[in-house]
C-alpha cells in the first residue's frame, strides 16, 4: 500500500520571511523551550490535512497567512498550499500541474481533499462506515485516519483513548473505522429490515442520477476527443521545451554580446570625441600661429616698421622704450629677434601641420572601428528579434503543446470518473442484504495480533518488568496486566497512547492494510517522570525515554514517526532527524520556527 512521507513545511506571509523545517522518513524529534513554536508547526501539519482548526494566533505568527506541506508519495513529490481560514486547498502534482480542492469530504466527486489523499493511499471506494445500531451508515474519510495518527498534546494524557470518542454518538462510528483499518471489515450491505423499501427507492434514484452524471461526462469526454484531434500536434513536448530553453539561453547569449558591443561604442564615441577635441584645439593654435607668420611675413623693411612704432617693449628685459632713443647696435638685435621669431614661428606651424595630420589620421581610425562595432551592432539586433521571432513561434507551439496534455488529463479523469461511476451502478444494483442488528460483544480476535505487537514494544520501551496487553473492543482502549490505561498516571498514559498509535502503524504496514505512514504526537514524554535502574544497576532519569528512541530507531525505518517535545530526547551514538529549539539560540539549535 501506498504511503505517506512528511517532507517540509513552510509557512509564508506577505513581506515575512519564510518559516520551515524539514522532516525525514524514521524518526524525527522536535525538541526544546516552550513558546518556540513546536504546537505551532503540530497545528500547521494537522491543518494541510484538512483540519477545522488553523493554527493558534500567536505573537511570532503574525503577518503570516498560508502553510505549504511538502509530502512524498511513492517518491513522488506532492504540495498542499492552504491559506489561513480557506475552506479550499491548492495542490501541486508531480507533473507540474495544481487543482483546487474543497477541504470538506464529499465521497461522491473526487474535487475536495479527503478523497485525494484517499486515493494516493490506493484506497478503493466507497468505504462505509457503520454509525449507529441503526445501522447507518456513512463513507470513509481521510480524517478518520488522521485522528489515530496525529495526537495532540491534549489527546496523548487524556483519559479516552483516541481509537474511541468522549462523545456517544460517536463510539460505534470508532470501533468500524478501526476494524477497518484492522480487519478491512466495513459496513457494506447492512441494512435495516424495515427500511428495504426506503433503501430501494433511494438505490433506484441513485443509480438514475448516476446514469444521468455517466451521461453528461460522456458528452463532455466526446467533445475533449474532438477537441484533442484539433489540437493534434506532431511535435513533442519534451522536445520542444528542450528547443525554447535553447533559444532562451542562446538569446541572452546574444543579449550579453549587444551590451557589450554598446559599452564598446561608448567608449569609441567618447575617444572620437576626445580626439576631435584635440583636433580643434591644434587647429585654433595652428591659426593663430599661420596669422602671427602672416603679421612677420608683412613686415618687408624692419626698419620702416621701427620707425612707425612710438614706443616698444624690449625683447630682452620686457621695459616699455622710445624706438627713437635706440641705438643703431640696438636697432641691429631687434630686428635679428624678429627674424627668429619668423623662423620659430614657421617651425611651430610646422610641428602643430604633422600633430593636426596624426590627430586626424587617429579620428578617422576611430570613426572606422565605430562604424565596425555599429554593423556589429546591427548584426546583433536582427539576430535577436530573428530569435525572438523564433520564440514566439515556439511559445505559441508549446501553448498548443500544454492544451493537449490538460486535454489528456482531463480526458483520463473523465475515464476514471465514468469508470467509478459505473462500478457504483453495479453495487447499487446488487440485491440488498438483511442483517438484523444484534447487540452482541464485539469479536476481540481482530486485535489480537495488534495486542501482540503492542506488548513487545512496550516490553522494548521498559515500561514495566512484566507486561500483559487486554483490549477493549468497546472502549478501543487497552489495559495492562489488568490495570486499565485510565487508570496510570498521565505521563504513562501519554507513553501507552503513543505506543498504541505508532503500533497500528507498524500492523498496517505488516499487513499491507491502508494507513498514511506516519504518527506525529505533541507531547509524548513530557509528562512522565520516573527513576530507573539501567542493566548495570545505576538510577537513571531517562530510562524508558531511551529504550522507547532506540527501538523506534530499529522498527521504524520505513514508517515516520514525528515527536514535538519539550524533553531534550538527544541521545548520543543514536542518529535521527533531531531539531533542537532553544529561546536563548544556543550552538546548534535554532531559536524557534519563525526566523527571528
Amino acid at each position: 500500500m501506498n504511503r505517506i512521507l512528511i517532507e517540509e513545511l513552510w509557512v509564508q506571509g506577505d513581506g515575512k520571511q519564510d518559516a520551515t523545517i524539514s522532516f525525514e522518513q524514521g524518526l524525527n524529534v522536535v525538541s526544546g523551550d516552550s513558546d518556540t513554536g513546536k504546537t505551532y508547526i503540530f497545528e500547521c501539519i494537522d491543518y494541510a490535512f484538512g483540519g477545522s482548526r488553523k493554527p493558534k494566533e500567536i505573537e511570532e505568527a503574525k503577518g503570516y497567512s498560508r502553510l505549504i506541506l511538502h509530502f512524498l508519495v511513492n517518491g513522488e513529490r506532492y504540495s498542499i498550499n492552504r491559506t489561513f481560514d480557506k475552506n479550499s486547498v491548492l495542490v501541486s502534482l508531480p507533473n507540474n500541474l495544481t487543482k483546487k480542492l474543497e477541504v470538506k469530504h464529499n465521497a461522491k466527486n473526487d474535487d475536495n481533499l479527503s478523497m485525494f489523499l484517499l486515493n494516493l493511499l490506493g484506497i478503493k471506494h466507497p468505504i462505509l462506515i457503520r454509525q449507529n445500531q441503526r445501522n447507518t451508515s456513512r463513507t470513509l474519510t481521510f480524517r478518520d485516519y488522521l485522528h489515530l495518527s496525529i495526537i495532540s498534546e491534549t489527546d496523548v494524557i487524556a483519559n479516552y483513548s483516541v481509537f474511541q470518542t468522549e462523545q456517544y454518538t460517536k463510539k460505534t462510528e470508532r470501533i468500524s473505522i478501526l476494524e477497518y483499518i484492522l480487519a478491512g471489515l466495513d459496513a457494506a450491505g447492512l441494512v435495516e429490515e424495515e427500511k428495504r423499501e426506503l433503501i430501494t427507492a433511494k438505490r433506484d434514484a441513485i443509480v438514475g442520477f448516476i446514469d444521468k452524471i455517466i451521461n453528461e461526462k460522456s458528452v463532455e469526454l466526446t467533445r475533449l476527443n474532438k477537441e484533442l484531434i484539433e489540437y493534434s500536434s506532431s511535435n513533442n513536448l519534451s522536445d520542444l521545451n528542450s528547443r525554447y530553453d535553447m533559444l532562451r539561453n542562446n538569446l541572452l547569449t546574444k543579449l550579453a554580446t549587444l551590451k557589450k558591443l554598446y559599452g564598446t561604442k561608448r567608449e569609441i564615441e567618447a575617444k572620437v570625441l576626445e580626439e576631435h577635441i584635440n583636433s580643434e584645439k591644434l587647429l585654433v593654435l595652428l591659426n593663430k600661429y599661420k596669422a602671427e607668420l602672416s603679421q612677420i611675413i608683412n613686415i618687408n623693411n624692419y626698419e620702416f616698421l621701427i620707425e612707425q612704432i612710438p614706443t616698444l617693449d624690449c625683447p630682452f628685459c620686457g621695459q616699455a622704450m622710445k624706438v627713437s632713443d635706440l641705438k643703431d647696435e640696438e636697432r641691429r638685435l631687434l630686428c635679428e629677434k624678429l627674424a627668429k621669431d619668423k623662423a620659430q614661428k614657421e617651425k611651430d606651424i610646422a610641428e602643430l601641420d604633422a600633430a593636426y595630420s596624426i590627430v586626424e589620421k587617429r579620428v578617422q581610425s576611430i570613426e572606422q572601428e565605430l562604424l565596425k562595432h555599429i554593423n556589429l551592432i546591427d548584426g546583433a539586433e536582427n539576430e535577436i528579434k530573428l530569435i525572438n521571432k523564433e520564440i514566439s513561434i515556439t511559445e505559441s507551439t508549446l501553448a498548443v503543446l500544454r492544451r493537449i496534455e490538460e486535454l489528456r488529463t482531463e480526458q483520463s479523469l473523465l475515464e476514471k470518473d465514468i469508470l467509478g461511476l459505473e462500478r457504483k451502478r453495479t453495487i447499487e444494483k446488487e440485491p440488498i442484504k438483511t442483517i438484523k442488528i444484534k447487540n452482541e460483544p464485539k469479536n476481540a480476535a481482530i486485535y489480537t495480533e495488534y495486542c501482540e505487537l503492542l506488548t513487545n514494544m512496550l516490553k522494548a520501551w521498559q515500561i514495566a518488568d512484566r507486561i500483559e496487553i487486554q483490549f477493549s473492543p468497546e472502549e478501543l482502549d487497552i489495559s495492562i496486566n489488568t490495570k486499565k490505561r485510565v487508570g496510570f498516571g498521565k505521563g504513562y498514559r501519554a507513553v501507552i497512547m503513543t505506543a498504541m498509535s505508532i503500533a497500528l502503524m507498524r500492523y498496517c504496514y505488516k499487513k499491507n492494510k491502508i494507513h498514511p505512514g506516519f504518527v506525529v504526537v505533541d507531547s509524548p514524554l513530557v509528562s512522565y517522570k520516573l527513576r530507573a535502574q539501567d542493566k548495570t544497576g545505576e538510577w537513571v532519569e531517562d530510562k524508558v525515554e531511551r529504550a522507547m528512541i532506540a527501538e523506534i530507531l530499529q522498527c521504524d525505518n520505513n514508517n515516520q514517526v514525528i515527536f514535538f517535545e519539550n524533553k531534550d530526547l538527544k541521545f548520543s551514538g543514536m542518529k535521527y532527524n533531531y531539531i533542537g529549539f532553544s529561546q536563548k539560540g544556543e550552538m546548534g539549535q535554532r531559536k524557534g520556527f519563525f526566523p527571528v
